[in-house]
């Protein structure tokens, strides 16, 4: 079974904007929620990421979900992505990398490998991941979900929350915390 829900966009983009004047570390001292565990980390080096989360929940081996969030994400939105605990088969790779900066993502991460590692380095789409995998996910038909609450790297992630993060690691805001944690 498929489960898609409509997109959530609770912050304004000028407050996710203010984000930029501080680094997601700077924030650590102020915060000990949302930090994503640290084997997810970015394929390039040097990227932001910041955006609105757009949640994946993936089943088994089927990906479809991973294709169809593409057609549904706004310009800054970061597409976060529950593998259901699978570090085998990637889910994500060079089509989908291309296929998500062309419609304005932020950035995506990944609760498991990816695949192109090659190709997806020289992205500008910041790919954050556990790491590289030869095999990958097909179209199955088993199910998943877009715009749900999942975990990633441990937290749990729910539709419209910030995702701020970089070399240093990811921190995953709730839309209620924003304004106080710039105070």
């Amino acid at each position: 079974m498929y489960i898609i829900q409509e997109r959530i966009s609770i912050l304004p983009q000028s407050l996710i904007e203010r984000f930029r004047a501080v680094t997601p570390s700077a924030l650590g001292h102020w915060t000990d929620q949302g930090a994503i565990d640290s084997r997810i980390h970015p394929l390039q080096p040097g990227m932001l990421l910041l955006g609105t989360a757009v949640t994946v929940q993936t089943v088994g081996r089927d990906s479809l979900v991973c294709h169809k969030v593409i057609d549904l994400i706004q310009p800054g939105d970061v597409i976060v992505i529950d593998r259901g605990g699978d570090q085998r088969y990637a889910c994500w790779g060079e089509m989908t990398t291309l296929a998500a900066h062309m419609a304005g993502a932020a950035g995506v991460i990944i609760d498991g490998p990816v695949t192109d590692v090659q190709v997806v380095r020289q992205s500008p789409l910041p790919v954050f991941c556990t790491g590289a995998a030869v095999l990958t996910t097909q179209f199955l038909g088993l199910g998943g979900a877009i715009n749900v609450p999942v975990v990633c790297g441990g937290v749990i992630v729910k539709p419209g929350d910030l995702i701020f993060g970089d070399e240093n690691g990811i921190l995953v805001i709730d839309p209620g915390d924003a304004e106080r944690l710039l105070s």
